[in-house]
């Protein structure tokens, strides 16, 4: 909710910027379709400089980039408020919230019960009995097996790395 209000914020601020530098652009004449400043292109000392066609369409096309803004932050707020509205405000599809507050409360209550003489029960039984441990392999037969397979895979790696070397002295 903070976040969407944040946005909505920001997007207003963005829109006022817009319009404040459009009218600020407008009042001093420097509006025009490139963007640029219209120092070189002023009237003589006599006459007055009045708004030409490419700066009425900048503005124009500025008005309708604000309208479609203001068009979007319209859909923006009616869909905050429909949302907004949905949350329970004392009755829910004719289901009096204290009344279900109470109800939720209750069977949280019997499941704490219930889960709590699970618990005691499950203390008061016997133990599991404990199964004997068998090794099905020496700790010295692991070790020797091991200390073969490490050396079988040094052993590789080393043929290999000479049989690579020899490959590579007839190119």
């Amino acid at each position: 909710m903070f976040e969407l209000l944040r946005d909505f914020h920001r997007k207003m601020d963005e829109i006022i910027g817009r319009q404040e530098r459009t009218l600020s652009m407008m009042a001093s004449g420097q509006l025009t379709a490139s963007g640029n400043a219209a120092g070189g292109q002023q009237a003589s000392a006599g006459m007055i400089d009045t708004i030409r066609r490419h700066e009425v369409d900048a503005v124009l096309n500025h008005q309708r980039e604000i309208v479609s803004l203001t068009n979007e932050i319209k859909s923006f707020v009616t869909d905050l408020h429909r949302k907004s509205g949905q949350q329970p405000s004392g009755h829910l599809d004719g289901i009096d919230m204290k009344s279900f507050v109470s109800e939720m409360r209750d069977g949280l209550e019997v499941v704490k019960r219930d889960l709590n003489a699970a618990m005691n029960k499950a203390s008061e039984a016997k133990p599991c009995p404990i199964a004997p441990v068998q090794n099905c392999v020496s700790t010295t037969i692991f070790i020797v097996f091991a200390a073969i397979q490490l050396i079988l895979t040094v052993g590789y790696l080393v043929y290999r790395d000479n049989r690579e070397t020899k490959a590579k002295k007839f190119y």
